[in-house]
């Protein structure tokens, strides 16, 4: 596996400075120099094999990355840490950072950092660079994660993958074909199959598996309310046989006063050509989701026999 995936770039790392001393050593540093430099208190020692330059700020991946050095050359992050890197929005952060090795080290050789480490055999298709980082591609983390997490929080981060504009989902079925005997296999084609590249944040596509878990008619997603040729606006979802939208309002989005007479005057339009509008926030979604389910089956939303997804 070490000959064949993309290595970060040493002289990058080091100015980076969180680095290994391999890194240091590519990069030109000799071992005497590398050693005058620790007596100078320039570079520290971090861990065994990691040093990190005396005057370096913290950034944002910080542990991330010294997991991934102390977890040894051949280190991909994998799992919601690669998500992470590749910029998606998760329902949940993991814990720790998330590394795939080749080996699992003793857990002395890891000290003091604790990742997840999982065994897995990866070939230079599974796997990109995103800065200093080895990472796992969109479509491997994506399938990954589709087999791995909890169904809504696999559902949830497909979807950010998609909204990313980086994968498709072509890209996620092919990855999925070509790993016929994966591990979670039948959970992830359930994962793929509910997930949707129309989602517009994360609590909407937590709301729209938890509708379908429900055993509700799914809705149709980013609709658009046209009315003698003209758009009126575009609800998050619709059930358009009974004039029913549902809108997820992100605090973001809805702060400012513009904001909410804009939502005003466009909930007054949807009404005034016959749309019911039940509106919700970010926070009823994570927190009280049933009241939107009751709110939902109470305007007449019918109920579908409930499909065996947990």
């Amino acid at each position: 596996m070490l000959d064949v995936l993309p290595q970060p770039d040493d002289e990058l790392a080091v100015a980076h400075g969180l680095f290994s001393t391999a890194q240091a050593r590519a990069a030109g540093h000799s071992p005497a120099e590398i050693q005058r430099r620790l007596r100078a208190g320039t570079w520290k020692s971090l861990d065994r094999g990691v040093l990190i330059a005396a005057d370096r700020q913290p950034g944002e991946f910080d542990e991330l990355l010294l997991a991934a050095l102390v977890a040894g050359p051949g280190a991909v992050v994998y799992g919601r840490s690669a998500a992470q890197v590749l910029g998606w929005d998760l329902l949940a952060d993991p814990p720790v950072p998330e590394i795939a090795v080749l080996q699992i080290p003793r857990r002395r050789d890891i000290s003091p950092v604790r990742p997840r480490l999982v065994r897995r055999e990866l070939t230079k298709t599974d796997v990109g660079l995103v800065g200093l980082f080895r990472v796992t591609t969109a479509a491997r983390t994506a399938v990954d994660l589709a087999a791995d997490l909890p169904l809504v929080d696999a559902v949830v981060a497909v979807d950010a993958a998609y909204r990313s504009g980086k994968l498709s989902p072509d890209d996620t079925a092919i990855e999925l074909r070509s790993r016929p005997r994966m591990r979670g296999r039948p959970r992830a084609r359930r994962v793929l199959a509910l997930a949707s590249p129309l989602s517009g944040s994360v609590r909407e596509s937590e709301i729209r598996v938890r509708i379908v878990l429900a055993g509700l008619e799914a809705p149709v997603e980013q609709y658009e309310v046209v009315v003698d040729g003209v758009l009126v606006g575009r609800a998050d979802f619709a059930w358009p046989r009974l004039m029913l939208l549902l809108e997820i309002d992100g605090f973001a989005y809805h702060s400012s006063s513009q904001a909410f007479q804009r939502d005003h005057d466009r909930q007054r339009a949807l009404e005034d050509a016959g749309w019911r509008v039940l509106r919700f926030t970010a926070d009823d979604v994570r927190n009280r989701p049933q009241e939107i389910l009751e709110s939902l089956r109470r305007a007449g939303v019918c109920e579908n026999s409930p499909r065996n997804l947990a």
